[in-house]
């Protein structure tokens, strides 16, 4: 499975790496020189790091999850996608670019 790139204003500030069970988030060093050491542009929960602390993967991945719809949708859209609800690498790879905001993925 291709790793997925996460933009944001059209700069691609990270990407979304490892299988769905255990993705993290990696920033893109380009990224972190532009926005600045520690900026929180995607989340003051995952501010941009030159290497990501592993005591704060999980956090990085709820800020992901969390761009996805709950409920009866998730389980529309999953279906849809043809992946289990709780794949939100699989989720985000058919629907990233229709997250709310203005991350795309």
């Amino acid at each position: 499975m291709a790793d997925l790139v996460v933009e944001l204003y059209g700069t691609r500030v990270g990407m979304l790496v490892g299988p769905w069970r255990t993705f993290d988030f990696l920033p893109e060093p380009a990224a972190v020189e532009r926005f600045g050491l520690d900026s929180p542009i995607l989340s003051v929960s995952i501010p941009l790091v030159a290497a990501p602390v592993r005591a704060r993967k999980e956090r990085r991945r709820n800020f992901f999850r969390e761009l996805l719809p709950e409920g009866r949708m998730l389980s529309r859209l999953a279906q849809e996608a043809a992946v289990p609800e709780q794949d939100v690498i699989g989720l985000l790879r058919a629907y990233g670019r229709d997250v709310a905001g203005a991350v795309q993925i």
